[in-house]
């Protein structure tokens, strides 16, 4: 009787259900990817060698006066409030739009890295137009033109609602084409106040021991993509082959410097201004020819007697002339200010609209490559998967886990910055791709009665 029981209770155990094979079968890329996170967390590449470059940065004395070290360079919501800073110290007050207050290192590539540490608080910050129009504090550079290098890492940390006093520590390499570094406490928000205190900048370098440290999260990181892949054999499945091409697709887009998308668009946008300025050229009226004038005819009188010569300048006549030397003199220079101001403007807000148009188009491109890979995804799975309802389930923590997997790769690569806004992106772009094809999926089978009796 024992064997026979045995083999009863042997022949009543079932096997675990598929989802929860799945999350068994994907217990360790969650683990991978919560130690590479807090790995990462509690690790700096950056190691401090000097002391602190930025004077008055702890807002004692007020930093928008001529004689400051910060040599006036603020906007015209900044202003020092005594007594507002997180001990009650000094503390510089930054207003909607208008509120910034810079420090520029000139030749800042006499060092490797930079170390970027202060504190911020926040109150009713609103986002503006642009997604960069929050609080914050950030290190940028610039290059031998004065054109600011937005496609290099800049941001400390970034505020939006109330916030209490916060501490941000990052840091920042050095790129080969920066002349300038630019330390900004900025408030470029719709509505709402900061104020930043004890604000420090440090020169470092980078740690040796982040080579082996980046190289095992990198191959950790790839045999985990790999690993995942081969474990459910996916190239053998339909429509697995699609998934292998949007997934490596992903990783590649993620994994190349942001510069080399930046220059990838660039080309485009510029082929579009050439074609704007040539169309905007060719309407232009052209300016009225003037009629050929007939040549003077010879005189024929003889030539009149050498007239006497004029007066001799008074002092009086002397002094405006000069004057009015001086002045045109003057206004010509303004003129020629005013035009250089214009065109740096423009160009200015040329850069900015270029970057936004970059942003908008490198965000909707993982949102459809999101969508396309959840697609393929369901399709695949639901070849695998007996029920619709399972292959939802499936997908879509596995594409939510993909994401993840992308956000936390950027932190290995130099010129990316892993964002939360971005995972979410990405889990949108997902799940509406998981929408129209289980959508899709259900009209096709209400359309073919065969295909839904086979089922």
């Amino acid at each position: 009787m024992s064997a026979s029981g045995s083999k009863s209770s042997a022949a009543t155990k079932r096997p675990a259900p598929r989802g929860a094979r799945f999350w068994l079968a994907h217990l360790p890329s969650v683990l991978f990817l919560i130690a590479f996170a807090l790995f990462y967390a509690s690790y700096t590449p950056y190691r401090v060698v000097g002391e602190n470059l930025l004077p008055a940065g702890d807002f004692e004395v007020d930093p928008t006066t001529p004689d400051s070290p910060w040599k006036e360079r603020h906007g015209e919501k900044t202003r020092w409030e005594p007594g507002a800073g997180r001990e009650g110290s000094g503390a510089i007050r930054l207003e909607e739009r208008l509120g910034w207050l810079q420090f520029i290192v000139e030749n800042p590539r006499d060092y490797e890295a930079f170390v970027v540490d202060g504190h911020m608080k926040a109150d009713s910050i609103v986002l503006g137009e642009r997604h960069w129009r929050v609080a914050r504090i950030l290190l940028f550079f610039s290059q031998a033109d004065g054109r600011a290098r937005w496609d290099w890492p800049s941001e400390v940390c970034r505020f939006e609602g109330s916030v209490d006093w916060t501490h941000c520590r990052t840091g920042f390499t050095v790129p080969d084409f920066a002349t300038k570094a630019h330390l900004l406490l900025q408030n470029s928000a719709a509505e709402g106040v900061a104020w930043a205190d004890d604000v420090k900048l440090y020169p470092a370098e980078l740690k040796g021991s982040r080579y082996v440290a980046w190289t095992v999260l990198a191959f950790g990181w790839l045999a985990l993509f790999v690993q995942t892949f081969v474990s459910i054999r996916l190239w053998r499945r339909r429509y697995g082959v699609f998934v292998i091409v949007f997934a490596v697709a992903i990783v590649v887009g993620v994994a190349a410097p942001a510069n080399s998308f930046h220059a990838a668009l660039d080309v485009p946008l510029e082929a579009y201004e050439t074609v704007k300025n040539a169309a905007l050229a060719s309407e232009e009226p052209e300016p009225p020819r003037k009629a050929p004038q007939a040549a003077p005819m010879p005189a024929t009188e003889a030539p009149a007697a050498d007239t006497p010569p004029p007066p001799p300048l008074t002092e009086e006549e002397k002094a405006a002339r000069e004057a009015e030397r001086i002045r045109r003199e003057e206004e010509a220079a303004k003129r020629k200010a005013e035009e250089e101001k214009r065109q740096r403007d423009e160009e200015r807000k040329r850069a900015i609209e270029r970057e936004a148009l970059m942003h908008r188009v490198q965000k909707t491109g993982h949102m459809v490559l999101f969508a396309l890979l959840a697609v393929f995804c369901f399709a695949s799975a639901r070849r695998a998967w007996i029920s619709r309802r399972w292959a939802l389930l499936g997908t879509l923590p596995a594409l939510m886990l993909f994401a993840a997997a992308t956000e936390l790769l950027q932190l290995l690569i130099e010129q990316r910055t892993p964002r939360v806004g971005d995972w979410v992106l990405d889990v949108l772009g997902a799940l509406a791709g998981l929408v129209l094809a289980a959508g899709f999926h259900r009209l096709l089978r209400r359309s073919t009665p065969e295909a839904s009796a086979a089922e």
